[in-house]
């Protein structure tokens, strides 16, 4: 499992959301998930350098959120999310 240090986030994280018509994860709600209890899952759709965190934001809300693995090590980039299917956890 590699390290998981800190989450920057991509710059259009939100615009990708809504272009996906997905009510929007907040990159607040998204830290909030990454600072508490979470779960690494590896993405089983892309392979190596893609990981699905699954998590809870403050207000109990389920979401997941769409690492990719940047150019330093322990830095992980959000770059899309949505609320937390069944099939995520």
């Amino acid at each position: 499992m590699p390290r998981f240090d800190e989450l920057v986030f991509h710059e259009h994280f939100e615009d990708h959301q809504a272009a996906a018509k997905r009510p929007v994860v907040s990159e607040r709600e998204a830290l909030e998930a990454w600072d508490g209890r979470r779960r690494m899952v590896a993405n089983r759709r892309t392979g190596r350098g893609q990981y699905l965190m699954v998590g809870l934001t403050d207000a109990n809300r389920a979401v997941t959120v769409v690492l990719v693995e940047a150019t330093t090590e322990g830095e992980w980039v959000a770059y899309t999310a949505w609320d937390t299917k069944h099939t995520d956890r």
